[in-house]
């Protein structure tokens, strides 16, 4: 399973891969969800303040359906992401970048352009 295999790849502390390549995105926990889910919760440094950080979460559902959408169609973009998933995306469009860090992490795809990462 796509969750078993990230977190032994990713253990607390480990860096999320992003475009941006000072961009400073780490693993804080992996954990569960109320519903019994596996989520992530990353964290990065905020704008305003150095010393502190800002925290927030993936749950399974999202990497499971990129990874699914990463196999079969060779691919995933940003439009796919904000279409699948419109709420979280309003508010964390992040985490498509950092999803994207996962697989590039894990040697499953590569960063290729704004928007686009693609199956390796």
């Amino acid at each position: 399973m796509i969750i078993d295999q990230l977190m032994k790849v990713l253990p607390i502390g480990a860096r999320i891969p992003k475009p941006k390549k000072d961009s400073d995105y780490r693993v804080h926990r992996w954990g569960l969800d109320n519903l019994g889910k596996s989520k992530l919760v990353y964290s990065f440094p905020s704008n305003a303040s150095p010393i502190e950080s800002h925290k927030k979460t993936i749950k399974e559902d999202e990497i499971i359906k990129s990874h699914e959408r990463l196999e079969t169609t060779g691919k995933l973009t940003t439009a796919w992401y904000s279409g699948k998933f419109p709420e979280i995306y309003s508010h964390s469009p992040c985490n498509f970048t950092t999803i994207g860090g996962l697989f590039v992490k894990l040697g499953i795809a590569r960063y290729e352009k704004a928007g686009l990462y693609v199956k390796v």
